[in-house]
């Protein structure tokens, strides 16, 4: 009920936007002209930034915008995945049977098929959400994709995605070798002011309100209080028009927001 009173005709916030119903913030348009430069040519790219602030919806409309008949994309959000499991997707992703392999011959399945599916001219694309997560023992285990023909080529494109914690990790000694191949690293930055209001009337228009419900002091206030963070910011608003609808509120003022906050306790 209470987006029909604000005039909304489907959720504003719902994962499905599409990459062309996307707001276009500077972070995202720096973000994907990156990923572009990966997929063509080739190499590690490292992109760091906080929780909740667009990293995955990104990768998401990257990997929708992507020609896939001459890429193919292998996204994995890692979890508590191990090698085995981590070799095991990829290849279900490229088509083999696992049946009872090793973890060399594994390897060795996937470069072949790799460099087959390269010589019929369709590129590779790994991304590695989540990467934060990565342990030691599957970080080390990415060398067999950058390091086969005697290293002559680079045959994949790797996206390693992530919180802070997995720059940290990676600048050790012991990862040296993937350092070295790391070719462009990028920091995440939350919405600006200005981004956060034009990111709020975007997604009002995509719910069919083309008109502002929100004041001024009350959009001020959402970017006071979400600092730009998209997860924040989604929740709140959210939360804000549940709050108004409750209210018997046209406009969403700043009130209105001060109990939403409380609400969900950020």
């Amino acid at each position: 009920m209470f987006l029909s009173y604000y005039g909304l005709d489907r959720d504003l916030f719902k994962k499905e936007i599409s990459e062309k119903e996307a707001y276009k913030s500077s972070n995202y348009k720096e973000m994907m002209s990156r990923l572009e430069y990966i997929k063509e040519i080739k190499g590690i790219g490292l992109f760091v930034g906080e929780h909740g602030i667009g990293k995955t919806y990104t990768l998401r409309c990257f990997k929708e915008k992507t020609n896939k008949e001459l890429y193919k994309i292998i996204y994995i959000s890692v979890g508590n995945l191990t090698v085995f499991e981590f070799l095991n997707v990829i290849s279900k992703e490229l088509g083999l049977d696992t049946g009872n392999c090793y973890r060399n011959e594994m390897e060795s399945n996937i470069q072949s098929e790799i460099k087959r599916m390269i010589s019929n001219h369709k590129d590779i694309i790994l991304i590695l959400d989540n990467a934060q997560n990565l342990s030691r023992e599957m970080i080390q285990s990415l060398k067999f994709l950058y390091d086969f023909d005697m290293d002559s080529v680079d045959y994949v494109s790797i996206v390693i995605c992530g919180s802070s914690e997995i720059e940290d990790e990676l600048k050790k000694k012991r990862y040296e070798h993937i350092k070295q191949r790391i070719i462009l690293k990028y920091h995440l930055k939350p919405l600006t002011r200005e981004e956060t209001k034009e990111y709020i009337k975007t997604r009002l228009k995509l719910s069919g309100q083309n008109k502002m419900i929100y004041t001024e002091a009350a959009l001020n206030a959402l970017y006071n209080i979400s600092k730009g963070n998209i997860r924040i910011l989604n929740n709140i608003i959210k939360t804000t028009l549940i709050v108004g609808y409750q209210q018997k509120k046209e406009m969403i003022d700043e009130e209105i927001v001060r109990m939403a906050k409380e609400e969900v306790e950020i």
